[in-house]
């Protein structure tokens, strides 16, 4: 974990919290677009208003289930095995560069 106030890394036995919080920003910032793109459309539009605001309300949906048990522990499985297929994608392009 970066450290703002001191310029320096952390090392985080649980990032549960950090994991969480950046996948939220995601998703705000998602909205955000979302907010935009139905603020540009005519407001005789209804069709493409109705659409912006189903996938802002999926949006919202998503922000809420991401904070649950359940969701940490299946990113923290996804996010282990993805580091574990870098490392040994790292080892044996190590062993073959020799």
């Amino acid at each position: 974990m970066f450290y703002n106030k001191t310029n320096l890394w952390l090392i985080t036995k649980e990032p549960s919290h950090i994991i969480i919080q950046t996948i939220q920003k995601h998703i705000d910032y998602s909205i955000q677009i979302k907010i935009a793109e139905r603020s540009k459309l005519e407001d005789d539009d209804e069709e493409g208003q109705k659409k912006l605001n189903e996938q802002i309300k999926a949006y919202s949906k998503l922000y809420d289930q991401v904070d649950k048990s359940g969701f940490y522990s299946m990113i923290s499985k996804h996010l282990t095995q993805f580091y574990m297929i870098k490392i040994f994608i790292q080892f044996w392009i190590q062993i073959y560069m020799k």
